[in-house]
């Protein structure tokens, strides 16, 4: 009777599992049901570098490391010239990295991979050879700050970088005059060679983030116009990819190929909402119910971030200092600041304005204000883990599947441990 007690046991154990799985499923439902929380960490600052640190609104972008690369500018004593620089920085495991300049006084980070490296743009000392007084776009690896040089023109800046190393940006490309404006391109920085991606008719471009496959999103001005559209650079090909009724940029790119940004929604300049481009769609994200929204980052599960204003805007006409940061998910634009885990003695005083960058692991970046200093912040927005009666019941699952499942191991040796 061995035989038979072991069916049983079997049947028993199964029994338990879809019990288990059943529990499970509540969970997940109960789950859907309460948004995820994050807690919030503030970025720190340089003051322990040099001097005291004044708030800068630029960049702050975070890679799948979980380093997050930002500008931190810093005042300097009484009496020091200058009074006030900026500099690029890699916050990494609870350090600040200063990553210096390419020899003059400023330098700004704007994006970092998953090794580490980080794009941006930095003034050059006078004496360099290559000083035009201009900003220059840089790629920063292994410690050292490179020079991209620019096509031709006095300024360049960096902007995206994707896992190859390879940076896109903005370049004059031509020298200004007083009777010349000075005329902008977006770059692809590949193999020590700075390409220009042109235009799509009009007079200049930018280019603003790069994937993994080397496309580029970004803007370019239409021909015969000042009206610019988001582009689409791929396989040598710059594409046009629409508005929502008037002008339109791409601010970001995931290796999907989907596009964010944000567009005018009609020809006259004033209410501009974030769009999600995808399989050839420039779809309207609308706002957290202001007349305003803008889409900074996605990622590789088309999680979008970005700030807006709210039905409590009034009648503002700006983003800057008056939004509020937001998730999009699954068809559903959320106020961040909705979804701070109360426990956090932070979420009491900060109110976050604007979400920058989100990492594949749903990690997020965003500038906030607190109430009790009245400064501006960069914060790191970590997902709060499961509830713990969730990982128990999962941790049962997999004992009762090890004990159902063991028997017969060696007869699925082949299968994906993943599937």
């Amino acid at each position: 009777m061995k035989y038979p007690s072991r069916i049983f046991a079997s049947l028993y154990l199964v029994r338990a599992l879809r019990i288990a799985v059943a529990a499970i499923a509540l969970q997940c439902f109960a789950l859907d049901a309460t948004a995820q929380q994050y807690q919030i960490t503030d970025l720190g600052s340089r003051a322990a570098i040099v001097g005291t640190t004044t708030p800068v609104g630029y960049d702050i972008s975070i890679n799948n490391s979980g380093q997050i690369t930002s500008t931190s500018g810093t005042t300097l004593p009484i009496g020091q010239f200058p009074a006030f620089y900026a500099h690029a920085v890699i916050h990494s495991n609870g350090v600040m990295q200063d990553l210096g300049t390419l020899g003059g006084m400023d330098s700004y980070g704007s994006s970092i991979n998953a090794s580490g490296q980080v794009a941006g743009s930095s003034s050059l000392s006078s004496s360099s050879p290559n000083y035009t007084g201009g900003m220059h776009a840089f790629l920063y690896s292994n410690g050292v700050m490179q020079d991209l040089g620019t096509l031709g023109g006095i300024a360049s800046y960096g902007s995206g970088i994707n896992a190859s190393g390879q940076v896109t940006g903005t370049s004059e490309t031509n020298i200004r005059t007083l009777s010349t404006f000075a005329t902008r391109h977006a770059f692809l920085y590949s193999n020590g060679v700075m390409q220009n991606l042109r235009t799509l008719g009009g007079t200049n471009s930018e280019g603003y983030d790069i994937n993994d496959s080397g496309q580029v999103t970004g803007y370019s001005e239409l021909f015969g116009s000042f009206e610019a559209h988001a582009f689409l650079y791929s396989n040598g090909a710059i594409q046009d990819l629409g508005t929502l009724g008037g002008s339109s940029y791409g601010y970001a790119i995931n290796n999907s190929g989907q596009v964010i940004g944000a567009s005018y929604t009609g020809p006259a300049v004033g209410i501009y909402h974030a769009f999600l481009y995808s399989n050839g769609m420039m779809q309207d994200l609308g706002t957290l119910g202001g007349m305003l929204s803008s889409a900074s980052d996605i990622n590789a599960s088309g999680k979008v971030v970005g700030s807006s204003l709210t039905s409590s805007s009034g009648q503002q006409t700006t983003l800057y200092g008056n939004g509020h940061a937001f998730l999009y998910d699954n068809g559903a634009m959320t106020d961040l600041n909705s979804l701070l885990d109360p426990s956090s003695q932070l979420a009491l005083y900060v109110t976050l304005d604007s979400a920058t960058s989100i990492n594949d692991m749903g990690l997020i970046t965003a500038y906030g204000i607190d109430s009790r200093t009245g400064q501006s912040h960069g914060y790191l927005l970590t997902p709060v883990p499961l509830p713990a009666g969730v990982w128990l019941l999962f941790s049962a699952l997999s004992i009762t599947g090890f004990a159902v499942t063991k028997r017969h191991k060696h007869r699925n040796t082949h299968s994906h441990p993943h599937q």
